[in-house]
Order: C-alpha cells, then structure tokens, then sequence
C-alpha cells in the first residue's frame, strides 16, 4: 500500500467497500446496509472499549491465583455489575485484541495512567472523515503513516533541490571565473571554494539524513516482527479449554497459519 494516498479513503466510500466486501464473504441470510454496519461497528467498539477498561483493571490488581481465563471473567462480571446487561462481544475482542491497530490503541490507553480507567475505556475510536482507515482491520506489516512519510519524502526533495541549484550556482560561477581577469580571479576561486564547501556539507547532511531514515525503517520493521512473535506465541500457548467452540475453530485456524508461515520461512 502507498503510505501517502492508501488511507485517503472518504467515509462514505470507506464503509461502501466494507459493504460490498460483507455481501461478498456472508454466509447468513442476514444483510445489512453500509450504515447499518457502520452503526453495527459502532456498537461492538464501544461495548469492546468498556470491556477492555475493566479487564485492565483487573490485570491492574495483579491478584495471586488468577489465570488469563480467570481475568476475563472478572472483568465480564465487572461489565454486567456495573452497566446491566452481560458482555455479548467476547467473539469480536477475541478477533481484535490480536490486531495491531487494537492493540496499538489499548497501550495507548495504558499508557495515559488515568485516575478512572472506564473513562479511558468508554472513549471509542473516533473514525474521522477524511480517515476512515482508523476503524481498518491492517495487516501486521503497517505501513508508514501518510503524513510522516510524506514530509519524510519533502525533506529530501528540498535538500535534492537546493544541492542541484548549488551545483548550477557554482558551475556559473566556474564559466565566469575563465573571462575575468586575473584581478578578480582570487575573489571567484575564494567564493568557489566556498560553495563548494557548502556543497558537500549539504550533500553529507541528505546522505546522513537518509541512512537516518533506512535506519528508523529497519527499526520499525523490526519492531513489527518482534510484536508479530509475541502475538503468535500467545495464540500458540493459549488455553482453549473454556472457550466455544466457535473460538475454538478460531484459535485453531489461527495456529495453522501461523505454522504453516514458520515452517515456509525455515
């Protein structure tokens, strides 16, 4: 995906290509318009937000004897307790707490330390107009941001630029410097001289300024895969004994494809 145009998608458009794809993947009877998914999503975001706030408070109280399992059980009776009506959205926190741009989100939320962590937790995401990639499932190589990668790109057009009109500057100067005469020759060569120093201050600070940038995006993708591993080894290890058997069937795929993608790479 182009990093600067692959997520100007307007909101209409947006949630019109998640129609077409529902209607596309649907195994049901069931069929919902653009808004009616829109409105859907809307729904399971902030319930998951609320959901998510309560299991941080648990996972907060660091209590002795609880397991994973255990936790998410105290924070659904947390759910039910103080907003009466049980959590009903288990199956789609199951699909989102693996996903990047979710989980981005959630440390996101941690890291705020906020006095109430169900304030923090009722925030939904806001999906913004011009967008609409907020509310996206990504793969888990994400791309650069648009705005960073496009005033990373800038940059190096302006420092380009200003060597070209440096090196023209000095090859006007190099023309001139052979009809002068010898009284202003010193003067020329001195101020050639110059420029051409500046010329290779300017051209060593774009080639640090891109090893800079090569450098940062190694970093991130690094970073990716080291967060990718983490999240395979947790479905790996994780305990499906108490789970349906919907998410079961879920986790299951899941390991596969992972397993499948390890042994290809081997």
């Amino acid at each position: 995906m182009d990093p600067i145009v692959g997520n100007q998608q307007k909101r209409n458009t947006y949630w019109d290509n998640i129609y077409e794809y529902f209607e596309k993947e649907r195994t049901s009877c069931i069929s919902r318009s653009a808004n009616s998914l829109m409105h859907r999503w809307s729904t399971i975001q902030v319930k998951t937000n609320k959901f998510c706030g309560f299991l941080a408070q648990v996972e907060r109280r660091n209590e002795s004897g609880l397991n994973e399992q255990d936790k998410i059980c105290r924070a659904k009776e947390m759910f039910r307790s103080l907003l009466g009506a049980p959590f009903q959205f288990e199956h789609c926190w199951n699909v989102l707490r693996h996903n990047p741009k979710w989980v981005d989100h959630c440390a996101k939320e941690k890291q705020k330390k906020r006095p109430a962590a169900t304030s923090s937790a009722s925030e939904p995401i806001q999906l913004e107009e011009n967008d609409a990639s907020q509310a996206a499932f990504v793969n888990l190589e994400r791309p650069l941001g648009r705005k960073s990668e496009k005033a990373r790109l800038n940059k190096r057009k302006s420092s380009d630029s200003l060597c070209a009109n440096l090196e023209g500057i000095l090859t006007d100067m190099q023309e001139a410097k052979k009809l002068k005469s010898d009284g202003k020759k010193e003067i020329l060569e001195r101020a050639c001289s110059q420029t051409e120093q500046l010329i290779q201050i300017r051209k060593a600070e774009v080639d640090n300024a891109k090893a800079r940038d090569q450098e940062l995006i190694q970093l991130k993708q690094e970073k990716i895969k080291l967060e990718r591993a983490k999240q395979e080894m947790e479905i790996i290890m994780m305990d499906i004994s108490s789970l349906t058997a919907q998410q079961q069937h879920y986790i299951r795929q899941r390991r596969l494809e992972i397993i499948e993608r390890q042994t290809k790479t081997t």
